[in-house]
């Protein structure tokens, strides 16, 4: 069970390739999936992300959600010390999947710059669009909670009874809600809990990985913190603590 929440990728000064100027690249760094970048043709484009002059990012995983390319894209994640590709020190390509793309990489070195390329020329849509990236580190939950988890199915939809039994609606959307206890859990793992809780809040969504790198089960889930998480302190010192997610759409 794997947790993405800390985003280095808001944080610096992107440079894309090419952008439709109605959907700029800065719309991923925005929390909300409907705020796209879009480019202006469907050819190979990479945006760029700059730390600045003595600052670096030490990444080990990425993400794209809510994107629009097909199982014959070339998505690749790169890192490099200056702004030059030809030798990256670091080059992975991420595996496709319709929904949220997830790559974990070994790295422990710290690169000023990074970048996303993208390449798909048989695009229908003739636009590459992406409305979320991810560019950072991941906490471990061990021992996770996999035996016995509700995965609630949500809706707002509004709806009205008449005395006859008709049916009056105003159709809403969907979501998911999840709710995890954790068994004994080292002082460590509650450290990087409080770290995580402590980065993310309530306010800024995190992926969600049940089964870390498997999604038949349960899919990567973009989602929030919706409670307030106490830890209980149980028999030579271990923890016990919950979870409630939402998902975010």
């Amino acid at each position: 069970m794997r947790i993405l929440f800390h985003n280095d990728w808001d944080l610096g000064t992107l440079t894309e390739s090419q952008e439709d100027a109605s959907y700029p690249v800065e719309n991923t760094q925005d929390i909300r999936l409907v705020k796209t970048w879009r480019t202006s043709t469907a050819s190979a484009s990479t945006i760029v992300i700059d730390a600045g002059a003595g600052s670096t990012y030490t990444c080990d995983c990425c993400a794209i959600l809510n994107h629009n390319f097909t199982a014959s894209a070339g998505i690749f994640i790169q890192a490099s010390t200056a702004a030059t590709w030809a030798t990256a020190a670091l080059s992975a390509e991420v595996t496709y999947r319709a929904d949220t793309m997830v790559l974990f990489f070994t790295n422990t070195t710290g690169y000023r710059y990074w970048r996303f390329s993208f390449d798909e020329l048989t695009l229908a849509a003739g636009y590459y669009e992406v409305g979320r990236l991810f560019l950072g580190t991941y906490v471990q939950i061990s021992p996770s909670s996999l035996v016995e988890f509700p995965v609630k199915h949500i809706r707002n939809d509004r709806t009205m009874w008449s005395r006859s039994n008709q049916l009056y609606a105003d159709q809403g959307v969907g979501w998911k809600e999840l709710h995890y206890k954790f068994p004994r859990s080292t002082s460590a793992m509650k450290g990087s809990i409080e770290t995580m809780f402590g980065s993310c809040g309530k306010y800024i969504p995190l992926i969600f990985l049940n089964y870390d790198t498997t999604y038949t089960v349960i899919p990567p889930l973009y989602c929030s913190i919706t409670e307030d998480i106490t830890f209980t302190h149980l028999k030579n010192d271990f923890w016990s603590y919950d979870l409630h997610l939402r998902q975010v759409n």
